[in-house]
């Protein structure tokens, strides 16, 4: 279900800068600006939420690659078959003090680059089947999405009209239009980031535990 297809906010872009068929813009430039749009919709509100689930670890490992293209993680767990334990963030500066690399069940995490890192290594209980890591964050669209398969849930779609516009008439020399949209975008992603998700409460997934530096010697 889709509060706007991607065909419906194609006429209406075409309808407001007045042209109704392709002359400034072809059809798929402009289905281009409103993927561009679904794409910063996702990083500035946080409104698609995944979840990945990580299995097959392997012992001495302390990398994942992941799949998702995540804009913000909120947490990471580590499931070892009978109970879940929440990891903590770290700055991965942090790992480059730590002397003892003994293998363990991971206790600490960083994101770098689409990968995850966890620390200690896995051991080999770790690596057990059926063992996993859970990674819950907000993730980037790829596009809009056709039709019944819109991205972006209801309440969102339609800022991808105003970023659309701002920047077919960028490309028109309308400048005070341009800005005029690019304003109203903007407004609307951070209204609905203040009262959506900031608004739940979350735990601030800057608070992070700082490593102790082992490398320090008593004098």
């Amino acid at each position: 279900m889709a509060a706007f297809t991607r065909a419906e906010i194609h006429a209406l872009v075409r309808k407001t800068i007045n042209e109704p068929t392709a002359n400034v813009f072809t059809d798929t430039e402009i289905d281009d600006l409103i993927d561009q749009g679904a794409r910063s919709v996702s990083i500035l509100t946080l409104c698609n939420s995944q979840t990945e689930i990580e299995g097959t670890l392997v012992e001495g490992c302390m990398y994942r690659a992941l799949s998702t293209h995540f804009t913000k993680v909120e947490s990471v767990w580590y499931y070892n078959g009978t109970r879940n334990t929440g990891l903590q963030r770290i700055d991965p500066r942090h790992i480059g003090h730590v002397a003892d690399a003994t293998e363990d069940e991971p206790r600490w995490y960083f994101i770098f680059e689409q990968g995850l890192f966890t620390w200690p290594p896995n051991d080999a209980t770790t690596a057990t089947i059926g063992n996993t890591l859970t990674v819950l964050s907000y993730a980037i669209v790829d596009d809009y999405g056709a039709g019944a398969a819109e991205t972006l849930p209801n309440e969102v779609q339609p800022y991808c009209i105003d970023y659309a516009l701002a920047w077919a008439y960028a490309k028109l020399g309308k400048h005070s239009l341009n800005r005029y949209y690019m304003q109203r975008y903007l407004a609307k992603c951070f209204s609905h980031r203040r009262n959506v998700y900031d608004a739940i409460g979350m735990v601030d997934s800057r608070d992070r535990f700082d490593l102790p530096d082992f490398t320090v010697q008593a004098q």
